[in-house]
């Protein structure tokens, strides 16, 4: 009995160990050192609290983004979410996203498809926010004044940074266009006529195939946009859309706080809560762009470009950019790493409960 109860146990720990190792193994250690001697360590802890914060209010905005279709607990969005974005921390694509569906599938019974539209729509307030926030920084600061650099031979420069912001506000376009016209009941329906006929169409031509697509596959893809439509209901509510634009805002501006409290103990570099903003969102523009897990060395060089602004050298922005970095990833992976031992997380077995019973139809209500 002993045996079983510490196996699990075990398992977590080995499995915590390598993915915190993966997170940070890319970081320069005597470089972090030595600029962590120069800053105070209440404003470290100080900006090591408010993102743990941050995270606390993301789990509680996705908790509200569910509400409409499903009916979790604070921890049930929390745990997945910590878990999710400490996979993103160690590996590639992100895929650390599909946790939160794989993690609600196998455990609650819930809608896979449903909880992934409800990160679409996650997304689609980050991007709204993030935009809103660069549009704003037009006030303060002159873009043409930052010193472009090279990351793996991409050129972070004003331009890339006006490609990408266009780039998401396509992407936001996009999902907010696709949001409303499923809301639109005669859409709905015309879609569902659509999959209707081409699946009549490919049974009479294709019989060796029609039995599957005109009975599995039509059910599938018309429950795809039956749940799809669930996920995406709270962005038709003006009222639940506000609320959920005012988490992300707060979201937001914890993390920028935490950067800036943890400039605010640097003996180098002070920015005020204008400057450190501006330097988070040209971060966060810039880490969109294709790299390693943990967005190391990309982030520091959007740092480095976005505190060239103010006036600050390279050799100046590094330091306090690499500390932020740390300070930004370290209470997420803990959290990540303590919900795995809380909950005894096995993705693998997740996984498999997921495929093995999605044929079956979601509750309504988790």
């Amino acid at each position: 009995m002993i045996s079983r109860d510490l196996f699990p146990f075990a398992l977590s720990m080995i499995i915590s160990g390598i993915a915190f190792y993966y997170a940070f193994h890319s970081v320069p250690l005597a470089s972090l050192v030595a600029y962590y001697r120069e800053i105070n360590m209440l404003s470290v802890f100080g900006a090591s609290f408010v993102v743990a914060v941050s995270v606390f209010v993301r789990a509680l905005r996705w908790k509200y983004i569910t509400h409409p279709h499903s009916r979790l607990t604070f921890f049930n969005a929390y745990h997945p979410l910590v878990i999710g974005l400490l996979a993103n921390c160690v590996l590639p694509a992100r895929v650390g996203e599909l946790v939160r569906p794989f993690w609600h599938k196998a455990k609650n019974e819930a809608s896979f498809s449903g909880c992934l539209a409800s990160l679409a729509v996650e997304r689609f307030f980050d991007i709204l926010t993030l935009l809103g926030f660069l549009a704003a920084t037009f006030i303060f600061v002159d873009f043409g004044a930052a010193v472009p650099v090279i990351y793996r031979n991409i050129e972070l420069s004003e331009s890339l940074l006006w490609h990408l912001a266009a780039i998401l506000f396509l992407v936001s376009i996009f999902l907010l266009a696709g949001f409303l016209l499923l809301g639109i009941k005669t859409v709905e329906h015309f879609l569902k006529r659509l999959i209707s006929r081409i699946s009549l169409f490919i049974t009479k031509r294709m019989p060796m195939i029609g039995t599957y697509a005109g009975d599995q596959g039509s059910t599938l893809l018309t429950r795809l946009i039956d749940r799809a439509t669930e996920g995406f209901s709270i962005v038709r509510s003006v009222t639940d859309s506000l609320i959920c634009i005012g988490l992300s805002i707060l979201y937001w501006l914890l993390w920028t706080a935490g950067y800036y409290l943890l400039s605010r103990g640097s003996s180098s570099i002070n920015l005020t809560f204008i400057e450190a903003t501006i330097s988070m969102v040209v971060i966060c523009f810039f880490i969109s762009l294709p790299s390693i897990p943990g967005y190391w060395g990309l982030w520091e060089a959007g740092g480095i470009f976005s505190l060239s602004l103010f006036g600050f050298s390279p050799d100046q922005a590094a330091g306090i950019t690499l500390a932020n970095h740390v300070i930004q990833m370290l209470p997420i992976c803990l959290a990540g790493i303590i919900s795995v031992w809380v909950t005894g997380f096995n993705l693998s077995r997740i996984r498999s409960f997921a495929i093995s019973s999605c044929s079956k139809e979601p509750r309504s209500q988790v």
